[in-house]
């Protein structure tokens, strides 16, 4: 899945590890985390914000994460297409 998930994000800010379970996508600059999550969960797929991940009154990481997670690999790649397309376009 991570293999996967850096090649649909290559013209973004991603970091995972191959282990892991999920990645972080850093938002280019004209989104705010809520807005990217409201907008991927209007195509259907379901992120989550930054805020989620801030420890105390830490500022929270302006991002979301994505987890290694679909019903199928076909509807894998084509969320994170979706989420790529989405982020590169902007609000």
């Amino acid at each position: 899945m991570y293999c996967i998930a850096a090649t649909a994000f290559e013209e973004l800010n991603y970091q995972s590890a191959p282990e892991a379970l999920h990645g972080w996508l850093r938002l280019p600059n004209d989104w705010r985390s809520s807005e990217f999550v409201a907008a991927c969960a209007k195509l259907g797929i379901v992120v989550a914000a930054g805020g989620a991940f801030a420890v105390g009154q830490s500022v929270a990481p302006a991002g979301v994460r994505i987890a290694y997670s679909a019903p199928d690999l076909e509807t894998w790649k084509h969320a994170l297409q979706e989420i790529a397309t989405l982020a590169l376009t902007g609000p």
